[in-house]
């Protein structure tokens, strides 16, 4: 590989694969010794006037992660190449700013662009919504600030993680760009903050096998189930037969799906602790396992509300007015009934995966609404009356 230097000022350089035999000792105009002509093979001459064009344009003089006012008709829009959202126009744009009908630079905020130096255009690499926007509103200068990037691919990279820390895009978005890229929670860049939710929820997509990610791409599952299945059941196997056995079943919810994937992990576990090689997902799910799942996400689910629900009426400035108008308010009494729901959630969550008095509770009543009855809120009451009487050394027994 050789360079190639222009004389001007800044003595840029362009790197040509130039065969050896008749190209002499090249030495910069500026610098000491002569300079002398060189053969240019048939092959670069495009590339070297698209520099040459580039050079007279002054578009290479760019200093690294500058920002700058340029034209918005020196910008190029090719969301194939550059855009990591699934769903686009041909702009790139999705539409999230057609109603806006008036230009505001101080909520444009920045449009992330990177010069190619193959062809010495300014590629759009973040922001493709609002340069649509700004041509259809006929703007002519854009705020932009150019990305360091060595290629293409390194500047999508970093478009793509600006749009996930802003929280931008969605899960299914940013779990296609997480599977492209190989990363996960382990080797995810430190500047994306876990607890985004596009981030946390294209995670956990990230880890369903091919087929069912898929089908998430496809409108087939619902990102919120899918979610709750890349989060709760690592087994790329069971994930899918644990689909198909779910898909018939109507009103399926994800709660519902987070506690079937952690009986069906904790069942597996078993299993392989008793040397049994093989675990049947179809016969585990024909016995109580749908219904034990069903108990616990209810029972969560009460427990939740009840916490949020009483600690509210504890904290609330009307109580006073409400007692006033003969609705008594015992504040005391709600945040002792807030704080124990959060002991017996919590108490309840770390119990469920062992075998203990709580499961033998929890697979009884689960026999019982197998068999039709409807016992939800029997077993509630049941578990947690157990567990607020139970002492810390019985469940350690």
């Amino acid at each position: 590989m050789s360079q190639l230097h222009f004389f001007n000022p800044t003595q840029t350089t362009l790197d040509l694969d130039i065969p050896k035999r008749g190209n002499p000792n090249f030495k910069n105009k500026y610098l000491s010794g002569t300079t002398k002509p060189i053969r240019i093979p048939i092959a670069h001459i495009s590339k070297v006037q698209t520099y040459i064009k580039a050079l007279e344009n002054n578009q290479l003089f760019i200093t690294n992660q500058e920002v700058q006012k340029i034209n918005i008709r020196e910008l190029v829009l090719n969301p194939k190449r550059f855009q990591y959202k699934l769903i686009h126009g041909a702009s790139g744009s999705t539409g999230s700013l057609r109603e806006v009908k008036q230009w505001d630079d101080n909520l444009a905020g920045l449009i992330l662009v990177w010069l190619d130096p193959d062809d010495g255009k300014t590629y759009v690499i973040n922001g493709h919504n609002r340069v649509t926007l700004a041509l259809n509103l006929g703007i002519e200068l854009l705020w932009v600030k150019y990305i360091n990037a060595s290629n293409a691919i390194e500047a999508r990279a970093i478009g793509a993680l600006a749009n996930i820390a802003d929280d931008k895009g969605n899960a299914i978005d940013a779990g296609k760009f997480f599977r492209d890229m190989g990363y996960s929670s382990d080797n995810l860049p430190k500047n994306i903050d876990l607890t985004k939710t596009v981030c946390s929820q294209g995670l956990a997509l990230a880890r369903l096998c091919d087929e069912l990610f898929m089908q998430v791409v496809n409108g087939d599952i619902s990102t919120a189930i899918a979610v709750a299945i890349g989060e709760n059941l690592p087994d790329r196997d069971l994930q899918l037969d644990l689909w198909e056995l779910l898909k018939s079943r109507k009103n399926v919810k994800a709660d519902l799906v987070c506690e079937l994937c952690q009986v069906v992990t904790n069942a597996k576990k078993s299993h392989a602790d008793n040397s049994v090689t093989l675990f049947d997902l179809g016969s585990f799910m024909a016995s109580n396992a749908i219904y034990l799942a069903e108990l616990q996400a209810y029972i969560k689910q009460r427990l939740s509300r009840d916490r949020r629900l009483f600690r509210t009426v504890a904290k609330s400035r009307n109580a006073e007015s409400l007692s006033r108008a003969n609705n008594h308010i015992d504040r005391d009494k709600s945040a002792q009934i807030a704080d124990e729901s959060d002991y017996i959630l919590r108490l309840f969550d770390e119990l469920k995966a062992y075998k203990n008095s709580v499961t033998q509770l929890l697979n009884e009543f689960a026999d019982r609404l197998g068999n039709g009855e409807n016992c939800n809120d029997d077993c509630y009451i049941a578990v947690c009356e157990y567990l607020t009487s139970v002492t810390l050394r019985d469940l350690a027994a």
